[in-house]
């Protein structure tokens, strides 16, 4: 196999100038591979650039053993057909290039993904012990300053006040984990989902009985306006009961200085749904915060006030029933969560 560099005889040639070279006779031309022509017996040859976009490719050659001239109409068949492989080429190399790009892509994504889960992990695990770390120290501390006082068998009315404190504070303190715990399982657990038809009221009601008494302490008002007759709802009661508790907790937390927690369950112009707004007039979530009320660990509360799991697990939870959910919310005016649930059939 001979060797050339781009511009050597009429190969090279046809390269760079991207025009067609007819050679009707080898023994009167300079070419400088002119002998290894004659010696395979070749008397003519047509040179079609092969070009795409204006760019050359390559080269098409056409040889004859017989003294034939190429006519016009062979050179322009020979030409269309150039054209045809010059563009097959290009689209060849093209798609080579985005099947590279795509795959160095997917690399990188997949790195990108490992990363990301490695630095959520590691979110996760700091997140968790400060939240369980903190209820515990306290418990800890209260504990040992109840041993301190049956050892000094100081027990007067004032201190019997102080362990009933201390004994309280302690409740708190291993419920708060117990909720951590809790949110943390719902989060990390794929359970299987039980699907029955229910009707969406009832659930509601089972959830707002929950809370009651919370809204009454607070001296906050209920306001709950179901359509009639609303198709049931295609769901797991028990998982769709805890999605209605964690959004009436967080408009009840979000109203520090009392408000109105309003229920609404209407026929979506979603066909096949039923929608379920909850809104408060609490405090608002501002506009940076919205996009990512959603995300796992992401948190608006105050410290010890929370992980961040709650609406991921709402999330999660509408998500395994076909349905979605949206929020709409102002600072200092309130916020509304609006569920979409599939009706039975």
């Amino acid at each position: 196999m001979i060797r050339r560099k781009i511009g050597d005889g009429y190969l090279g040639q046809t390269v760079i100038t991207k025009k067609t070279n007819i050679v009707d006779n080898y023994l009167r031309n300079n070419d400088p591979y002119v002998d290894s022509f004659i010696e395979e017996g070749l008397q003519s040859t047509v040179y079609i650039p092969l070009v795409s976009k204006e760019k050359p490719l390559g080269v098409i050659c056409a040889s004859s053993l017989n003294k034939i001239k190429f006519s016009a109409d062979h050179v322009k068949l020979l030409v269309a057909i150039g054209n045809h492989i010059g563009l097959a080429v290009d689209n060849a190399n093209l798609y080579k290039n985005v099947k590279t790009a795509y795959e160095e892509l997917k690399e990188a994504q997949e790195i990108i993904i490992r990363t990301e889960k490695l630095a959520s992990l590691g979110k996760l695990a700091a997140t968790i012990a400060h939240e369980i770390n903190n209820p515990i120290a306290a418990v800890l501390n209260y504990i040992r300053l109840m041993k301190k006082l049956i050892l000094k068998k100081s027990f007067t009315t004032k201190k019997i006040e102080d362990i009933s404190r201390y004994l309280n504070t302690m409740d708190e303190e291993t419920t708060r984990c117990g909720e951590i715990v809790k949110n943390l399982l719902s989060f990390s657990r794929q359970s299987g989902i039980n699907k029955q038809t229910y009707n969406i009221e009832e659930i509601i009601n089972k959830a707002l009985v929950l809370i009651g008494h919370t809204l009454m302490l607070r001296g906050e008002r209920q306001i709950k306006n179901i359509e009639p007759e609303l198709p049931k709802v295609k769901c797991d009661f028990k998982q769709i009961q805890q999605v209605f508790l964690n959004l009436f907790s967080n408009a009840i937390e979000s109203m520090s200085s009392g408000g109105t927690l309003t229920v609404t369950a209407k026929k979506s112009a979603k066909k096949g749904f039923v929608e379920i707004a909850v809104s408060d007039t609490g405090v608002g979530i501002s506009k940076k915060n919205l996009k990512n009320i959603f995300e796992p660990f992401f948190t608006t509360k105050e410290e010890c006030k929370g992980v961040g799991l709650g609406l991921s697990v709402v999330y999660g939870i509408i998500t395994r029933h076909n349905g979605s959910i949206k929020v709409e919310s102002k600072l200092n005016q309130g916020s509304v969560f609006t569920v979409f649930l599939p009706t039975g059939k």
